[in-house]
């Protein structure tokens, strides 16, 4: 078990039925499961009467399934449209909401999965340890190499100095990154488990201070594809494949000049939002990034909420595009934050984070009405109106 910062965790539709013999799980039964079955059972010391949940990415995290611990055991079972990775966690923690979270990874492929661990707290966070896999070879094979995976990222530092970074980046992320290319060639390229190398290769190409494509050499880049060119075609369409096919597809995409890519996202009431059409009717537009748990966009959020209409009246337009696990998390920090401006959903595995390269949070893009995404910083928005209006004939030709 690990403790992760929620916009880190590894999440196509996989379409998830509750089979009869799962009596303790909490969702209702649905009848005619598609896809193939498979069954978690769990012996678990320490945590009678304690709330797990199971979530599978391609279910969306408001679909999860919940049951209790009892007499020392739990159950979740289902059935799958096509192999995952899924994550067992403390329901707690879902309703708390802190943006932090413990997760258990596991893999679903159809069969049987049987666990042993102990449930212990840290740090606030409920967390399951001296697991041991009982049952399922695939989640077994996981369990062994996982440990090798974690210990190349040994060194792998972020600071808030830029300076540091910058000397992290060219002095010390060369050696880890070769190192985590060698532990994923060596464990990793199997097809038999191309479910678990693609989650592997997931953490890698998102991780964009160790493996920022401008960072990657030639030679890099080559490996990569030729790892992602070995998993199973049979994951397209799952979450984790979608991803990484944009990471690949952007791998040679360096430049540092963004550029507007068009996206249709639902609002709060359903009703589908096309990006561009919004964009077209303004001056100028901000596409804000962010996620509940994320302190600084929520700050920003009710910090210029009675500043939208002003600015809205000078030709700006504020589109928060939320990458949450679950609707019901946008919809509860949307409804807390008033927000008043365009607000859409694009979820955990939208391909718009890769696509747009978005790194860290909040994350603004101002675009203008041509499509021209213009280089601006600001801290909110009056600050933003007074630099965009500000510019000069001269400076906006530059922009």
């Amino acid at each position: 078990m690990v403790i992760r910062h929620m916009k880190n965790l590894f999440f196509g539709t996989a379409l998830i039925y509750l089979a009869a013999s799962c009596n303790n799980n909490e969702k209702e039964v649905t009848p005619e499961p598609k896809g193939s079955s498979y069954v978690i059972q769990g012996e678990i010391a320490g945590g009678e009467g304690k709330r797990l949940a199971l979530y599978i990415p391609g279910q969306n995290l408001d679909n999860r399934q919940i049951t209790t611990i009892v007499d020392g055991r739990f159950e979740f079972c289902g059935s799958l449209e096509k192999p995952e990775n899924a994550f067992i966690t403390f329901e707690k923690e879902h309703e708390q909401q802190d943006g932090y979270m413990s997760i258990y990874e596991v893999f679903l492929t159809g069969d049987t999965i049987k666990l042993k661990a102990e449930v212990a707290e840290k740090h606030d966070n409920l967390f399951l340890e001296n697991d041991t896999i009982l049952q399922s070879a695939i989640n077994q094979y996981h369990h062994a190499t996982n440990k090798n995976f974690r210990k190349a990222y040994d060194g792998a530092m972020v600071f808030r100095d830029s300076i540091k970074n910058d000397s992290m980046r060219r002095h010390i992320y060369p050696a880890i990154r070769s190192r985590l290319i060698s532990v994923y060639e060596q464990y990793y390229t199997n097809p038999d488990y191309s479910v678990v190398n693609l989650s592997r290769l997931r953490q890698l190409t998102e991780d964009r201070f160790l493996f920022d494509p401008r960072d990657l050499s030639e030679v890099e880049k080559t490996q990569l594809i030729s790892f992602f060119e070995k998993i199973d075609t049979a994951l397209e369409g799952t979450p984790n494949y979608n991803v990484v096919s944009v990471a690949m597809a952007n791998l040679n995409n360096t430049g540092k000049d963004k550029e507007f890519i068009d996206f249709t996202l639902p609002d709060m009431l359903g009703r589908d939002q096309q990006l561009s059409a919004i964009i077209k009717k303004n001056e100028y537009t901000v596409l804000d990034f962010w996620w509940a748990g994320c302190l600084p966009c929520r700050k920003f959020n009710k910090a210029n909420k009675e500043k939208y209409e002003a600015i809205k009246q000078q030709g700006i337009e504020v589109i928060g595009i939320n990458v949450d696990m679950g609707r019901k998390q946008w919809e509860s920090a949307s409804r807390q934050d008033e927000i008043k401006w365009v607000n859409l959903y694009a979820g955990a595995d939208s391909k718009i984070q890769g696509e747009y390269k978005i790194t860290s949070f909040p994350t603004k893009i101002v675009v203008d009405r041509n499509f021209k995404v213009i280089e601006v910083d600001f801290n909110d928005l009056d600050e933003l109106q007074e630099k965009l209006f500000s510019f000069s004939p001269l400076e906006k030709e530059k922009l």
